[in-house]
């Protein structure tokens, strides 16, 4: 199997860019080749991205993005040269945006569920104007798989907890 995983270049979200995807890079190195692309998390570098990746020599079999909006592009980039998501090329995203459910081939992503991070960091502030000595806590929600049908699984809309 052969992967390329789309990258942010961005320095702003460089340490959550990169937890996303050395996961992802370090469980995928273990099955196959992976071949990485770095620029913008926006739709735009997606169709950009995917032209590069399709002109490779031995273009992969799957693809995942650093957000769902650059796996738009992506998309949008595999159907520019006729390739149909999900059946030709697999494609992953990642913050289950609430278009991903709703595309023509429904997005494949990786959620984290945003309610619940505010709820933390809620708490934590509250925690934090209570005592202003509080100890700095980093907290990573675990991540939750929404299959659908963009990576080519027979069944949409089964979900996978880590």
């Amino acid at each position: 199997m052969r992967t390329a995983i789309a990258r942010n270049d961005s320095e702003f979200d460089f340490r959550e860019a990169e937890t996303r995807i050395c996961r992802a890079d370090d469980k995928i190195g273990e099955q196959g080749k992976t071949f990485a692309m770095e620029g913008p998390p926006t739709s735009e570098f997606g169709v950009e991205a995917m032209a590069k990746i399709l002109a490779l020599k031995e273009p992969p079999s799957a693809v995942i993005a650093y957000n769902d909006q650059l796996a738009f592009g992506l998309m949008s980039g595999a159907r520019d040269v006729g390739l149909t998501p999900g059946k030709d090329i697999a494609i992953v995203g990642f913050d289950d945006v609430r278009a991903s459910a709703v595309r023509n081939v429904p997005l494949t992503t990786v959620s984290t569920p945003p309610s619940r991070i505010g709820a933390e960091l809620a708490r934590l502030l509250m925690a934090r104007i209570k005592d202003g000595g509080a100890a700095a806590v980093n907290i990573i929600p675990p991540p939750r798989l929404i299959i659908r049908k963009s990576c080519g699984a027979p069944a949409a809309g089964i979900t996978r907890k880590n």
